[in-house]
């Protein structure tokens, strides 16, 4: 699992995660785990193997999700192999104004954020409790979070 993580409202980082290969076994979280950041890019990456999601990318913005291999990668029935994040559990802003181009039109994506935009993939509909995707992806928590999850 790779990780890049700022503090929430911040968003500092501005990294291009690429040509890795990631081999996931049954990991309760994502393979390339990206929070809080501004104008991250991850291409050409290849993720297998079974997780939570293969990239996430939670509260950042202006990211770019290009070209990753995941067709190998299953990811939990509730996510999707790349997962936008888009709730505003911390008080800071949802993934936004962010693009993933998917490798294949199979790729799944869940893009529950704002403004972001998903070309040639399958959108993942799927209900989401955010507080066990957040407990997946490693954040923890800075405020009280609700008591109930949000489903869309």
């Amino acid at each position: 699992m790779l990780l890049l993580q700022d503090v929430p409202g911040s968003q500092w980082i501005s990294a291009a995660i690429y040509d890795n290969t990631m081999i996931a076994k049954n990991i309760g979280y994502g393979g390339i785990d990206v929070q809080n950041t501004a104008g991250t890019t991850v291409l050409n990456n290849q993720i297998i193997g079974t997780g939570s999601f293969g990239v996430g990318i939670f509260d950042g913005t202006c990211a770019a999700v290009v070209a990753n291999n995941v067709r190998a990668f299953t990811a939990d029935p509730t996510l999707a192999q790349v997962v936008l994040d888009g709730n505003l559990i911390f008080g800071i802003p949802d993934t936004s104004d962010s693009t993933v181009f998917c490798k294949t039109h199979s790729d799944t994506v869940m893009n529950l954020g704002t403004n972001d935009q998903v070309i040639g993939c399958t959108e993942s509909s799927g209900a989401v409790d955010v507080r066990r995707l957040r407990v997946q992806s490693g954040v923890k928590a800075h405020r009280k979070m609700p008591a109930h999850g949000i489903n869309r």
